[in-house]
């Protein structure tokens, strides 16, 4: 797209994000109005819009865009970033029960100033407020059912975390603490932003998509995870290994190779390939055939005349 095209499409996204500003202030409590306008414009721009062809299942536009989806990157992102603090920060929650993280992740400073500040809690109010008007029955469940699960599953997960049984977990304990940290937080995202586009399946397949990546990720992070505590398929790998009786360094490549043939089964087992044709190269053969052809018609088509 050439620089004109951005600028346009630009202010288009800019454009609607003010409509939807607009329906939400009639809509929700007025913290969650400004929680809405704040992060809407620091996230929902159009380096995030790509993402949105995983996150629900078809590419977003600015014709694509409504309240729900809105609201669901605000979720997203905002939990991502408490995350990314979590990681950072791990040493200040040693040994803290599920209850106390949950507390100090919900105050986490997400944006607003430090007069008016919006925090991590702020945003599942506003997701809480969003459910609350939803219509379509399945969809308003699985949203109700996920954030349930979003406020208990993932801190439990991460009381584990910085307990000190992390120190001796295997392959299966690391990556049943990936499902925990990241289905419900899928769930709710999903269910607040796929719309009319709704398709549990797809749901499915995606989850154990990113799962499965999530391995092929610390296969490359395993030295800095290692070193930095974090809980890593691949390190639940070596720590078997050591258990065995294997030495370091023939443990760390036996790990290497049972992480790979892992992530391999796991891909496998998730349409991996079906998922990457769907959202990724099925999309760009038709994007890329529609261009040759608009090129290539009679000119008398490419006039609207026919």
């Amino acid at each position: 797209m050439n620089d004109l095209g951005v600028e346009s499409e630009f202010q288009a996204v800019y454009v609607k994000t003010e409509e939807l500003i607009q329906e939400g202030r009639a809509k929700f409590s007025p913290k969650s109005s400004e929680t809405l306008e704040t992060l809407s414009y620091w996230w929902w721009s159009l380096d995030k819009l790509g993402s949105g062809r995983i996150a629900f299942g078809e590419e977003v536009k600015p014709e694509t865009m409504y309240l729900g989806r809105v609201v669901a990157s605000v979720f997203l992102n905002a939990v991502a970033e408490a995350d990314d603090w979590f990681d950072q920060n791990k040493n200040i929650f040693l040994a803290a029960n599920a209850s106390d993280i949950r507390s100090s992740l919900r105050g986490f400073h997400i944006g607003g100033n430090q007069t008016f500040p919006i925090t991590l809690g702020d945003v599942i109010e506003l997701v809480g407020e969003y459910i609350q008007l939803m219509t379509d029955g399945q969809q308003k469940d699985l949203a109700k059912r996920s954030l349930e699960e979003f406020l208990d599953i993932p801190f439990r997960a991460l009381e584990w975390e910085v307990s000190g049984a992390i120190s001796t977990y295997g392959y299966e304990e690391a990556f049943e603490h990936k499902k925990k940290t990241l289905e419900s937080y899928m769930d709710l995202g999903y269910a607040l932003g796929a719309g009319d586009n709704f398709d549990g399946r797809y749901l499915e397949w995606n989850k154990k998509v990113i799962l499965a990546l999530q391995v092929d990720d610390d296969i490359r992070d395993f030295e800095e995870d290692l070193g930095e505590g974090t809980v890593n398929v691949m390190v639940g790998f070596y720590h078997e290994r050591l258990d065995r009786g294997v030495g370091d360094e023939r443990a760390r490549k036996l790990a290497r190779s049972d992480a790979s043939r892992f992530a391999v089964m796991q891909k496998l087992e998730s349409y991996y390939p079906y998922w990457l044709f769907r959202n990724f190269i099925g999309p760009f053969v038709v994007s890329k055939a529609t261009e040759i052809w608009s090129k290539t018609r009679p000119s008398n088509v490419r006039k609207g005349y026919i």
